[in-house]
């Protein structure tokens, strides 16, 4: 059984400085420097920067609160910022659940080099320094507090360097500030990145409030010391609590709750054609993993249990219908949760798939666990009630309750929608090719491609050769079976670009989706960190294509399916054709009128051998040695280029 992961409360543990820092630099400032690879980059927060991230007319009128002071950033009014009812200016920092490896809760806040706007502090001098993402707490009364009080005034928080980003320079550093009564501000706890620091673990530090900033506006900043010119030289902040009777060594937390976002419920998916899980929905439906963690040390372990719930959404043309229903009332989590531990848990049961309406046009899961820690529940013998007191009133069952969202309309999906950093090639002439099975056996029609390219490095107009390819036994890129030119354009806010395919492409089983590169320097597609699907991104750098190993995350392109007329195209206008008889065929069929110049491929691009004969207004076509399976007919008849699908029974 393997040893269960731990968080890490050492000053100092042994340090593992990843490559890629080195990379990203070199790609960024000197791309024709750069080994042609598949690399991985910041970019910008993708919260909604419509509206200044700054102080508003709200948190600057907040009173001074009285002891304690909680935030785990679990809640809060906006999804991607801190709780303005604790945070007086906090909208320069992303509160975020992809970029920290491990967090005591599961959302951390990311400090980097983006500025309230969303754009660098310093667009001029890429390598300009200085102190960047600032987190004021509101004003808290200090002053008035018992002498009993005054001697155990501790705040404490969980800091981590580089988790799953971009690791800041040794030089850089991390700090918390106290404000006395004056206004000004005293730097109390420093951290840089040389005393040797895990990317992989969240430390914990403690700090005594001394008596000189027990005052009536007593406040606290989290600040980091990076470049300013973009996302990078990360720092993610976690679980901060301010509070009286504490000591030194006050670690621990009647808490336990969620610390990583569900597996999805469609096996890797998190979202797949509604018409493809029709014909799969027995076998794709899994039962989801989630992690949880466990900060109570109050006895060796903790039972827990907990409940999970499901609303489903269903679309018929404009009328949609809601059905809401439990589907575990309550399951205990097997042997508790150690001190410190982070379990993996997989719920006992799966959607049903009768619960899911199979023909509607489009059908929304939200899926909805409630951690059943008793955090909120105070029992035990009069010293332990006592002592559990001092947290009051906080309440710990906050960040007990988590949901995850899961689409069934028409394209597939790897990635949650949000994208934490980005991946691509930087060379010339370099290939990218990312696989998708399909979830039936039948033949379909895939219409176009969405992909999210973030708004990062060269700003001016690109053009990427979009391919689609079938797979091979080793299901790498085979046969090109598509290929047109896309302009790159660049989003903010995780919007994806749709990229219609002219024609429409029919495919069946695995194929992959990616592109050949025409330009230098780096063109970034957005990766989702949450969910990895890095095994199915392959890369061509040197004529040979080889497996991704070093991408972790989802890359944000998604296959769209969907019906598509069968038309003839005319110098660019649609027609409608006659059908080929008889369809399904045998070894034989027939095209109306006297044709020239067929073509019949199959599904991955090889073309069939034949024989035709023209027999007054019709053409015969003999196949020579057909599969069964579906395949594309093309010909011309008074110079008119017209396409057919034919299905052909023979084996």
């Amino acid at each position: 059984m393997a040893r269960p992961k731990r968080l890490c409360f050492e000053r100092q543990c042994q340090h593992r400085k990843p490559l890629s820092r080195l990379l990203v630099k070199c790609l960024v400032f000197s791309s024709l420097l750069a080994t042609a690879q598949l690399v991985e980059t910041p970019i910008a927060p993708a919260a909604n920067f419509t509206k200044l991230r700054g102080s508003s007319a709200r948190t600057q009128s907040l009173t001074p609160m009285r002891l304690p002071f909680w935030d785990d950033f679990s809640f809060r009014q906006e999804p991607d910022f801190p709780n303005d009812t604790l945070w007086l200016w906090g909208k320069t920092v992303w509160v975020n659940h992809g970029r920290a490896i491990n967090p005591p809760s599961i959302y951390t806040a990311t400090f980097d080099g983006i500025n309230a706007n969303g754009k660098p502090y310093n667009v001029n001098d890429v390598l300009a320094k200085g102190f960047a993402d600032t987190l004021v707490s509101r004003p808290i009364k200090l002053d008035g507090l018992r002498p009993t009080q005054a001697d155990s005034v501790y705040i404490s928080f969980f800091y981590q360097v580089t988790g799953l980003a971009e690791a800041p320079d040794q030089d850089d550093n991390f700090s918390l500030w106290f404000r006395d009564e004056n206004g000004n501000w005293e730097n109390v706890f420093e951290v840089s990145n040389s005393v040797n620091l895990r990317v992989d673990s969240f430390y914990y530090a403690i700090v005594k409030v001394e008596d000189r900033f027990h005052h009536e506006n007593f406040q606290f900043k989290f600040q980091n010391f990076s470049r300013l010119s973009g996302p990078y030289d990360i720092w993610n902040l976690d679980y901060v609590y301010l509070n009286s009777n504490r000591w030194s060594d006050d670690f621990w937390f009647p808490d336990r709750t969620q610390v990583q976002p569900f597996t999805s419920i469609f096996e890797r998916y998190r979202a797949i054609p509604i018409k493809h899980f029709r014909d799969t929905a027995a076998t794709v439906l899994a039962r989801p993993t989630a992690i949880f963690g466990n900060l109570y040390g109050g006895q060796e372990k903790q039972t827990s249990a907990y409940y999970s719930h499901v609303t489903i959404e269903s679309w018929v043309g404009e009328t949609v219908a809601i059905d809401t229903f439990s589907l575990e009332r309550k399951t205990s989590i097997d042997n508790g949760i150690y001190f410190k531990e982070f379990k993996s848990v997989t719920l006992t049961k799966a959607i049903d798939k009768d619960s899911i309406n199979l023909i509607a046009d489009s059908v929304a899961i939200k899926f909805k666990v409630w951690f059943d820690s008793g955090d909120d529940i105070i029992v035990g013998p009069p010293e332990f009630i006592a002592f559990i007191s001092r947290f009051k009133p906080i309440n710990f069952s906050l960040n007990d309750t988590t949901t995850a969202d899961f689409i069934l309309h028409k394209h597939y999906a790897y990635d949650d929608g949000t994208a934490e950093y980005g991946a691509g090639l930087n060379a010339v002439a370099t290939e990218m090719a990312y696989s998708f099975p399909m979830f039936t056996k039948e033949i379909d029609t895939l219409n176009g491609v969405y992909i999210y390219f973030p708004e990062f490095g060269v700003a001016a107009s690109q053009n990427l050769d979009l391919k689609i390819w079938s797979a091979d036994s080793n299901g790498k890129p085979e046969t090109v079976l598509l290929e047109q030119s896309i302009a790159v354009t660049r989003t903010q806010f995780n919007q994806f670009t749709y990229y219609p395919l002219n024609p429409g492409l029919l495919v069946q089983g695995k194929f992959l989706i990616g592109w050949q590169q025409n330009s230098v320097g780096l063109i970034a597609v957005g990766i989702d960190k949450n969910n990895d699907s890095g095994d199915d991104i392959y890369f061509n750098t040197k004529g040979t294509w080889e497996q991704n190993q070093n991408v972790r995350g989802s890359l944000m392109i998604r296959p769209v399916f969907g019906y598509v007329p069968e038309l003839s195209v005319v110098s660019g206008v649609e027609k409608n054709h006659p059908p080929l008889y008889p369809n399904p065929a045998g070894r034989e069929f027939y095209i109306p009128g006297r044709v020239n110049s067929i073509s019949i491929f199959n599904m991955v691009g090889a073309e069939l051998s034949y024989e035709s004969e023209i027999q007054e207004a019709r053409t015969r076509v003999h196949v020579q040695n057909p599969s069964k399976g579906l395949y594309l007919v093309r010909w011309i008849e008074s110079g008119n280029i017209h396409t057919s699908r034919l299905l052909l029974l023979n084996d």
